[in-house]
């Protein structure tokens, strides 16, 4: 698994896909993520052949139940009073849609 493939740079600062193996031996897959709309994501799946998998943003049930969980792990919870409603207001920050944004976030309230 590698993720952000489109983020990553050869030695001379250019982004190369040059390191993915044009095959690969029986019984080995590899899973790349990729930001849509990248020159890297039209590379591999028209060159390459790669099956693709379109991930939309999470979910607002979908950020609470991962927060939830994270937290659970610690032993914690956030308030979802009416009146201090502190997952909502995580759940709804500009950065929530992503899974990486909130792993990061319950790390800083653990």
């Amino acid at each position: 698994l590698v993720d952000g493939v489109d983020l990553l740079q050869d030695g001379r600062g250019q982004l190369s896909s040059d390191w993915i193996p044009q095959q690969l031996p029986n019984g080995v897959c590899i899973v790349l993520s990729v930001t849509s709309k990248t020159p890297l994501l039209q590379t591999l799946s028209t060159k390459r052949g790669m099956p693709l998998f379109s991930l939309g943003q999470l979910t607002m049930p979908d950020r609470k139940e991962i927060i939830q969980k994270e937290l659970d792990a610690f032993g914690k919870k956030l308030s979802d009073s009416a009146f201090n409603n502190q997952l909502q207001t995580l759940v709804t920050k500009k950065g929530a849609a992503s899974p990486l944004y909130l792993h990061l976030a319950c790390e800083d309230l653990r």
